[in-house]
């Protein structure tokens, strides 16, 4: 697995991008997390499968015969609609009817969204499309199947998660008497703790989430790689992924109990949580993947030696990866006010100057149309603000208002420089430098200026979207920085294109109080 598979992991865990769509999830009352393992899995095998060929795409024909469909086909999408419209509002209102009939609901959801989708797909895309898919598509559909198909059977197990809860209440009580004389402990209630702090261990809390995403990645992980794996051998990985997964989230939970109890100010213990989970999830996905690659028990390769990085690679990845280990950082040191933001420019610019002679083949010039894109992208930004969540959240405004004002101005100006200098640099390599030439072919390096495929603008830029939050304007704005880049084959095009977009908002922001926009 290249880098870009591990600059993809360490992506989804940006809080305000993949990850969020895990979030708020209990039980299966987030209906988000299946959108999201589609997604991921869908983009993970993007990176590592095949794409299909530039001629082959083009080989579709023209889109006005996707409405050339039955009447029937409109009759039986509508139906299906509504009955997964109306499931998921019961599901999200988390009633009594639900709770009765959880499996039900869970399993019952799944199908419908796979149907729904499968409806969908074949009203809007020609069967010219279809045969593309089937015949160029197998690793992205395979490995998308079998994590719906190991969610769904990870969502039937749910009458096993009392008693995996029982297991870690029981692991976290043994964990904290070896640190603490007095422990809270009662495993009918589900309670375990400290006199001055105990949680109850609910179903997500159990562990019944890390062990559901190791298996779904494991099982894409185990689909993709088949032939360089050696099987039944590889199919070791996925109980020790189990094990490995269940012993982190008691230490977890431990080490949560164990900062709950001394109540330092400057931590935020919801943010170590969600954090310590998913540093835990890649470190043992991560973990798994080099050792299926490289332990001759596992691999069916000849040649054991471990391929040797590519440095642009890393050049190209390395910054944003800096602002998002900052910004993983600043969840558990601040409740509100990230106070780690500036780290997160200085971070980046170390990255940028460390690698910045491998950017020396890019041409920064001045383009008037690239600025002009900018200042449509602002405001595509600003028109679909209404829809994005948090939009009309103040709390940053008032925060900064109860700050001295020194301390208050040090803090924007960082704010400022972050959005239009190092955030641009960074997301314009990693996304359009990187992963936009690295879906069009495995060596990006080779990828003329220029070239443009709908298929690595199109996924790149939906990945763009998701990781900013709000989607559907990432989504846009991405597309907008694809076109900046082929259009001359710069990316100094698409940088000040973003740079102007983030420019003009942080101006806005500023002199209208609309800090929502600087939510994600």
């Amino acid at each position: 697995m290249g880098l870009g598979e591990v600059f993809l992991f360490l992506l989804s865990s940006n809080p305000g991008g993949l990850a969020s769509l895990l979030a708020d999830w209990s039980g299966f009352d987030g209906i988000r997390v299946l959108g999201g393992v589609a997604l991921g899995t869908l983009a993970v095998a993007l990176l590592v499968g095949r794409a299909p060929s530039a001629r082959a795409v083009a080989s579709l024909p023209g889109w006005a015969s996707r409405w050339r469909r039955p009447l029937w086909f409109l009759s039986l999408q509508v139906p299906l609609f509504l009955a997964l419209l109306g499931l998921t509002w019961l599901v999200e209102s988390r009633g009594p009817l639900y709770a009765e009939h959880f499996l039900r609901c869970a399993v019952g959801w799944l199908v419908l969204a796979v149907a729904n989708l499968a409806v969908w797909s074949f009203v809007l895309f020609p069967e010219r499309f279809w045969v593309l898919i089937l015949k160029h598509g197998t690793e992205p559909l395979g490995a998308v199947a079998l994590a719906w198909m190991t969610l769904t059977l990870w969502v039937l197990a749910y009458p096993l998660w009392p008693y995996l809860n029982q297991a870690t209440t029981w692991g976290v009580s043994h964990l904290l008497r070896l640190i603490f004389p007095r422990v809270i402990y009662l495993p009918e209630e589900g309670q375990v703790g400290l006199p001055s702090y105990s949680l109850l261990i609910t179903c997500p809390c159990g562990g019944a989430h890390g062990i559901g995403l190791i298996l779904i990645f494991l099982t894409v992980y185990l689909w993709l790689f088949r032939h360089t794996l050696r099987f039944p051998a590889a199919l070791a990985l996925v109980p020790v992924g189990v094990v490995l997964m269940w012993l982190l989230n008691l230490g977890r939970i431990t080490a949560l109990v164990a900062l709950g109890s001394w109540k330092f100010p400057w931590v935020d213990v919801d943010g170590f949580h969600s954090l310590a989970g998913w540093l835990g999830f890649l470190g043992v996905s991560l973990g798994l993947v080099l050792v299926g690659q490289h332990s001759r028990f596992l691999s069916a390769a000849e040649d054991f030696t471990p391929p040797a990085p590519s440095s642009r690679a890393a050049a190209y990845v390395a910054p944003l990866l800096a602002i998002v280990a900052v910004l993983m950082l600043g969840r558990i040191f601040s409740t509100g006010l990230d106070w780690l933001y500036p780290a997160r420019v200085l971070a980046a610019g170390v990255a940028l100057w460390l690698g910045w002679r491998y950017y020396s083949d890019w041409h920064w010039t001045w383009s008037w149309p690239a600025l002009a894109l900018g200042v449509g992208v602002f405001l595509l930004w600003l028109g679909l603000e209404p829809l994005a969540p948090g939009a009309a959240d103040l709390s940053l405004g008032e925060e900064l208002a109860g700050l001295p004002r020194s301390a208050a101005a040090c803090w924007l100006v960082f704010r400022v420089v972050g959005s239009v200098v190092t955030v641009p640099l960074a997301e314009e390599l990693a996304f359009r430098g990187y992963l936009f030439r690295r879906l069009i072919d495995a060596d990006f390096q080779q990828v003329p200026p220029g070239r443009f495929t709908w298929f690595a603008g199109l996924a790149s830029s939906i990945l763009f979207g998701m990781v900013h939050g709000r989607w559907l304007a990432g989504t846009l704005a991405g597309l907008a920085y694809v076109w900046a880049y082929s259009r001359r084959g710069e990316l100094a095009d698409a940088v000040l294109a973003h740079a102007v977009t983030n420019a003009l908002i942080a101006a806005y922001v500023l002199a209208t109080g609309s800090w929502g926009l600087w939510a994600s």
